[in-house]
């Protein structure tokens, strides 16, 4: 999904570039790397809201329904390379 985010980012970046004629200031392309490294920053706070979800204004059940798949999904973002 990163990947493609990065795809489209320099599909309109070519797009915006072949339409200007003069030369001004353009969207910059979506690099990976920086991208890849912000989205894997959200890993932890998605480990802390499970691991404490009550504390934080979760009921109990709510916190026990939701945890396995806010830990699903701080796995996917562990995972990206």
């Amino acid at each position: 999904m990163l990947g493609r985010a990065c795809e489209l980012g320099a599909q309109v970046h070519h797009q915006q570039q072949t339409r200007r004629k003069k030369k001004s200031k353009s969207l910059a392309l979506i690099a990976r790397q920086p991208l890849v490294a912000g989205v894997k920053a959200k890993e932890p706070t998605l480990r802390k809201i499970a691991a404490d979800g009550e504390a934080i204004g979760l009921g109990p059940a709510v916190s026990h329904h939701l945890r396995p798949h806010i830990l699903a999904r701080a796995d996917e973002l562990a995972a990206i390379a």
